[in-house]
């Protein structure tokens, strides 16, 4: 069975992202600056793909915690000064 680990970017806020059925979340981290998640996925064009909702939020920044919510890592910015925290609802 192959796969390949594909790169999705992130914003602060609410990400609806697209991704083959069956992805797994592997690393949350900036690439030149740019927040990114990697997934493991399968590789397959025919593969059923299903929207995914991520949300960023800000350190520091309130928000309402909503059942079934996933941690699913940090990135920073600005050589630290800036720190998001990537959430799925799943």
């Amino acid at each position: 069975m192959k796969r390949a680990i594909l790169k999705y970017g992130l914003r602060p806020g609410m990400n609806t992202i697209s991704m083959p059925m069956g992805a797994v979340v592997i690393a949350v981290q900036t690439q030149y600056e740019v927040p990114s998640l990697w997934a493991l996925v399968d590789p397959e064009p025919d593969v059923v793909k299903t929207d995914r909702l991520f949300v960023v939020m800000l350190t520091g920044q309130e928000f309402e915690m909503v059942y079934g919510m996933v941690y699913r890592g940090n990135f920073q910015l600005k050589s630290g000064s800036f720190v998001g925290h990537v959430w799925e609802q799943t």
